[in-house]
């Protein structure tokens, strides 16, 4: 039979376990937040750059292209020498 202490000892492990594994789940939420927002902000850029490398090989000028999507001139050109 377990004597009050021991049982307060164990309500207090457990109390430490369901805290532990409320925090490990409030971590692991923000890791999967984290992860959407970086593969979304990727798959944006990618976008972006084929849409640009779309229009320039359909020939269309970087003035026109940076008109168009409100991207600098230099951004653009940043992205058509790289693909």
């Amino acid at each position: 039979m377990l004597d009050d202490k021991d049982e307060v000892y164990r309500e207090i492990a457990f109390d430490i376990a369901k805290a532990r594994a409320a925090f490990d789940k409030e971590i692991e939420d923000h890791l999967e937040e984290l992860a959407y927002e970086d593969g979304f902000e990727d798959g944006e850029e990618s976008g972006i750059q084929k849409v640009i490398s779309s229009m320039r090989s359909n020939g269309l000028s970087i003035e026109e292209i940076s008109r168009v999507t409100n991207i600098s001139i230099d951004e653009i050109m940043e992205i058509v020498k790289d693909c």
